[in-house]
């Protein structure tokens, strides 16, 4: 049960994918005989169980995870997790952990890539289409060999394998920029390095950001020239990726880490830094000059549809950019966005505020409208005076419900205290104790009286006790001391703490041999 031989560029990922398809066995069947269990998940370019895959294929766990995996990118820019990376035995969680997937940016939605031209080109020549590991680095959304986009596809749920899961012969094609084909191979050429063993030094960028003029000489870093520069790059590098990049011009602190020295950052981070410092001197769309995102007219053009009235989307049509692109070309030129409301209508808002006035909870409104909480929360608080009638209304209701229970558990137990008020209906009693102290306080059973008790006839007590000390002495003849034998009495310490208030008591002990040394 071999796996197949791997092509040129294909991930391991690929290799089970198509191990899985000509097995003729189902996917839990499959991974119990490949993998032991079924509860697995094989990630795109991260793949763990190496070992266990090496005993079923022609490679040792070296070559699959050098040649066949994205680990060696990982390792080289996270050096304080190599040793986990590059460990065969480590497992999906450990990976996940240690190379920062389920933390970087808190965004990135696991999907996988391929390049219809690929495609084709490896039908025609290997008769099966396959993933290619090159396609899969994070945050490269090109094909360097073709410049085109690449497509991406949801993995299969759970699992992330299944029976022909492997690129669709169909596609749209859609070119991509010159730039971003040049750091997709910009990327590809580092992962070559990287498995030939050439660079194994963590990068420094102190000396190559001070020869291209982004440090000072107390050297502090120019923070605006030199964020504003990278994210105009990554809008041109990124498709549909930009969830991975800055945020904003403005956002300095996605790259002030790696900036500060802390290496241990996400490879596209990395990626992007070197290839900016590598190509800024040569490229002109990233100067130092604030010049013109793009050589090609586009941004001139954008503008010029924003100004009509254009939606972003017949304007990414139409320059064949972007939506994010034709957003940031309005925002860096401060002009109105056309978005027309797709859900969120004036229809909507008016049926919003007509069921909020009528009181009905937000979740109900939300889900009767289909629309989002947030949306109505957004529309009721937005509404002049409605958020104050909405409280008023809350308060007279609980108010009237607190106080019908409250008379229907007088009514039921009219001989009832304040006390077993407060006990049974406590929420509604100290509510309106808070907020309508004045009825709560007509409607309470008026409190009892305290009855005091009497004083302790000390002479009669000690005429009692004398006679059951009498009676317990004459027949107990094990009792020895005062103590044991106020335990018998009850354990009142009558005969300790008030025996000054018990002569008679006292005088039949002292007949019967207790005396006061005995204690």
């Amino acid at each position: 049960m071999q796996l197949p031989r791997a092509l040129p560029d294909e991930s391991l990922f690929s290799r089970i994918c198509r191990h899985l398809t000509l097995s003729g066995l189902n996917k839990n069947q499959y991974l119990i005989n490949f993998f032991g269990t079924e509860r697995i998940s094989v990630h795109p370019y991260l793949t763990s169980w190496i070992t266990k895959i090496s005993s079923f294929s022609h490679e040792s766990t070296e070559e699959l995870l050098r040649s066949q995996t994205l680990a060696p990118l990982f390792a080289h820019y996270l050096p304080r997790y190599k040793s986990v990376i590059l460990n065969p035995s480590s497992t999906a969680q450990q990976l996940t952990r240690f190379c920062q997937l389920s933390t970087f940016r808190e965004k990135e939605r696991l999907k996988i890539k391929y390049c219809v031209k690929c495609v084709e080109h490896d039908i025609r020549h290997y008769g099966v289409a396959y993933w290619h590991c090159f396609h899969q680095i994070p945050g490269v959304d090109a094909c360097y060999k073709h410049k085109l986009w690449l497509e991406h596809k949801d993995l299969a749920a759970r699992n992330h394998v299944a029976v022909g899961f492997l690129p669709p012969i169909s596609g749209k094609v859609y070119g991509c920029t010159s730039l971003a084909a040049e750091f997709a191979e910009y990327a590809v050429n580092k992962i070559y390095t990287l498995r030939a063993g050439m660079s194994s030094e963590t990068p420094d960028y102190t000396a190559t950001l001070k020869a291209k003029g982004f440090l000072t000489k107390a050297g502090r870093v120019h923070r605006i020239p030199l964020a504003e520069q990278l994210y105009n790059l990554t809008e041109q590098i990124m498709h549909s990726s930009r969830s991975l990049g800055p945020e904003t011009a403005e956002h300095y602190k996605y790259w002030a880490p790696i900036l500060a020295g802390n290496l241990n950052q996400h490879p596209l981070k990395h990626l992007i830094l070197d290839f900016f410092l590598l190509t800024k001197a040569e490229t002109k769309s990233i100067s130092i000059q604030h010049a013109s995102p793009t050589d090609d007219g586009s941004e001139k053009r954008c503008c010029e549809l924003l100004k009509l009235g254009f939606s972003m989307a017949e304007i990414a049509r139409q320059t064949g950019r972007s939506r994010c692109f034709v957003k940031s070309v309005a925002l860096r030129h401060q002009i109105p966005v056309n978005l027309r409301p797709k859900k969120i209508t004036e229809a909507i808002r008016t049926k919003v505020v007509r069921l909020a006035f009528k009181g009905f909870h937000r979740q109900a409104i939300a889900q009767q409208l289909r629309i989002s909480v947030g949306s109505v929360e957004f529309i009721i608080s937005t509404t002049p005076g409605l958020v104050e009638y909405r409280k008023r209304c809350k308060a007279e209701s609980m108010c009237r419900r607190y106080k019908c229970q409250i008379i229907r558990f007088l009514r039921n137990n009219p001989k009832a205290c304040r006390a077993e008020i407060k006990k049974i209906c406590g929420a509604a009693y100290f509510w309106l104790y808070q907020h309508d102290c004045g009825w709560l306080e007509d409607v309470s059973p008026s409190p009892l009286i305290p009855k005091r008790s009497g004083r302790v006839d000390w002479i009669q007590r000690d005429r009692m006790l004398s006679e059951k000390v009498t009676d317990i002495l004459s027949r107990e003849n094990s009792v020895r001391s005062r103590t044991e034998l106020d335990r018998m009495l009850g354990a009142h310490s009558w005969l300790i703490s008030k025996k000054h208030k018990l002569p008679e008591t006292m005088l039949v002990l002292s007949k019967f041999g207790f005396g006061l040394e005995l204690d």
